[in-house]
């Protein structure tokens, strides 16, 4: 049977490119995988909610299930939000209730946020206190500007500040503005109560605290914590021999 294939969702302001460095290690081993390229990345003006980026992950997920394959979804940062939006219907147990083979598995947050329904993803978790919090601000608008893209601030610093300083700088000009529709939108539906799933904590992370990963995820009634990885915000960067060996933990149920 063939092994499950990789979905990744990647965090805002970025391209799935943030994987890349993770590929070869699941392509050793024999996992197929593919990325969702967000809608909400790099538009003026910025898209103006949720749909089109939830529509983007569940048309990758759909498509791998109509095909009879498992399917694993890993979930960055932002790439959290539009994951548990889209996936209704589309477990494996969902589908195999009505006479389908395939679909989703399992689910892989990385320091991802997780809005619970009713909320909008800025509401999804308190922000860190100073004392959780080492970063700087992220995101703003250009004054006088489109004030519905939001850009990156000091993104070596937040997102980057234990990557190789050649890495991180390549990277970070790979980075795109923003929407901000998506992060205003009401959520309905909570992919991570009816999938099995887990969250990996990211001990140094500058842009989402280790204490407001916690929260998210203890909201959220997600048991299974892994790691925590004692890195930034960019661990495909940084280490992704180990993040390839937590997906494949994740896709192989253990």
């Amino acid at each position: 049977m063939p092994k499950p294939t990789i979905v990744f969702v990647p965090g805002g302001f970025h391209t799935p490119a943030i994987f890349d460095p993770v590929l070869p290690f699941l392509h050793a081993a024999g996992y197929p995988t593919t990325a969702v390229y967000l809608p909400s990345l790099g538009v003026s003006p910025g898209i103006p909610d949720l749909s089109a980026d939830a529509k983007a992950v569940r048309i990758v997920a759909s498509g791998l299930a109509e095909l009879g394959r498992e399917v694993v979804i890993v979930a960055h940062s932002y790439g959290g939000v539009p994951t548990t939006e889209a996936l209704q219907g589309l477990s494996k147990k969902e589908r195999e209730a009505e006479g389908h083979t395939g679909g989703v598995i399992a689910l892989l947050f990385i320091s991802a946020h997780l809005p619970a329904k009713g909320q909008i993803p800025v509401e999804s978790g308190k922000s860190c206190s100073p004392e959780e919090d080492a970063s700087p601000s992220i995101i703003r608008t250009v004054p006088g500007g489109d004030p519905t893209a939001l850009f990156c601030e000091n993104p070596i610093e937040s997102f980057y500040h234990d990557v190789d300083p050649a890495e991180g700088k390549y990277y970070a000009s790979l980075l795109r503005s923003q929407s901000l529709g998506p992060f205003l939108t009401t959520m309905t539906y909570e992919s991570y109560r009816h999938i099995p799933s887990s969250y990996l904590l990211l001990l140094n992370d500058r842009a989402v605290c280790l204490a407001k990963q916690k929260r998210m995820a203890k909201n959220a009634g997600i048991e299974r914590l892994l790691g925590p990885m004692n890195t930034g915000h960019s661990p495909f960067l940084s280490r992704p021999e180990e993040v390839s060996n937590f997906i494949q933990k994740v896709a192989e149920g253990d």
